[in-house]
């Protein structure tokens, strides 16, 4: 009889243990993107997502491109919205930061965009419409575009990425004007999720 009642006592205690244990976090999946960059090398990407209820702000890391591939592993429910900052590797005065286009208004997904075309266009969306999956390959291709420096000073130009994937995905809106191709921005981009 005591035999039983120390097992009963020792199953209610190893119970009561279990019973206050903190649950196991589950494991948070993740993306690794690689993006193949044409025309900036040195140039540093930064992946963002800032939804519209601006709950979960997330600012990816900065990665420089090196042999014309920049990888980041992001988590993968922040790839819908996710937008891309590119910081040119030589001296460019903006006041904005330059974003990397997904698509072109009127462009078709799967399409080719030439420069002379990205900068024939008015309207450009940087909001990728992500991936489920653990890894995303994207083609960047980036070419310098002369505009007017900033502060201004004599009339002084800048050199701008101007930069766009290839072949052209379908983005999610809104579409925001672009100059010369360009789409820069002052704030954060919120994309229609």
């Amino acid at each position: 009889m005591k035999r039983s009642f120390a097992l009963v006592l020792a199953a209610m205690f190893t119970l009561s243990l279990l019973a206050f244990a903190r649950p196991v976090a589950a494991a948070i999946s993740q993306t690794t993107i690689t993006m193949r960059v044409s025309g900036c090398e040195g140039c540093t990407i930064i992946p963002a997502t800032t939804p519209a209820d601006s709950t979960e702000i997330y600012n990816g890391p900065r990665t420089k491109v090196k042999n014309g591939f920049a990888s980041f592993v992001v988590p993968t429910a922040m790839t819908t919205g996710m937008y891309f900052a590119i910081e040119a590797a030589w001296k460019s005065e903006i006041n904005a930061e330059p974003l990397i286009v997904f698509q072109y208004k009127g462009a078709t997904a799967g399409g080719t965009v030439s420069k002379a075309d990205a900068k024939s266009y008015k309207k450009a969306s940087p909001c990728w419409s992500g991936t489920s999956a653990s890894t995303a390959e994207i083609a960047v291709t980036v070419r310098r575009v002369w505009m007017p420096a900033f502060p201004p000073k004599d009339g002084a130009r800048t050199q701008v990425p101007l930069a766009w994937v290839a072949p052209t995905q379908n983005a999610l809106a809104p579409f925001w004007p672009v100059i010369k191709g360009v789409l820069a921005v002052q704030d954060s981009v919120e994309c229609a999720v």
